[in-house]
């Protein structure tokens, strides 16, 4: 279970903050929400080049190899998809830390939100088709299926 780090307090509380240092620590929350927005675009980036690598790789040894290189590049292809997914648990984990701390210490701040657009925490369907989560589970499928349909033929 991943657990968010406090800073230390200072004595005043953050109730006492004045406006300038709330907005200090309003800037350093968003800069931080920024920075693990620029890793999961970075890591679906790396994943989806990854998955192509691979399906262009299987393209190429579909016919003339031998079904263990085929056996391989799938495992391949499914490893890299649990890794992804992975990946998006630690995200997901940031992002609630960092809005756990914002409501614990900022819930007063009267300045612009974290986010442009704050959704509630149930999980509709809908949300399951967002890229970064349905992806990896469409790829690790496709890698299943054919898998399944080479070692039958």
């Amino acid at each position: 279970m991943l657990h968010a780090v406090d800073a230390p307090m200072p004595p005043e509380g953050p109730n006492n903050w004045s406006n300038e240092t709330k907005e200090k620590h309003a800037d350093t929350i968003r800069k931080m929400n920024e920075h693990e927005n620029e890793l999961l675009n970075m890591r679906f980036s790396w994943f989806t080049t990854l998955q192509g690598l691979l399906f262009a790789s299987l393209g190429f040894v579909w016919k003339d190899s031998p079904l263990f290189v085929m056996i391989i590049i799938s495992i391949m292809g499914i490893t890299v998809a649990l890794s992804f997914l992975s990946a998006i648990k630690l995200t997901r984990a940031a992002y609630n830390n960092l809005s756990q701390w914002w409501d614990k210490h900022l819930s007063d701040y009267d300045g612009p939100p974290l986010k442009a657009l704050q959704l509630n925490s149930k999980m509709t369907f809908i949300r399951f088709f967002r890229p970064w989560r349905i992806m990896p589970w469409i790829f690790i499928s496709a890698w299943a299926i054919l898998l399944i349909y080479r070692i039958a033929a």
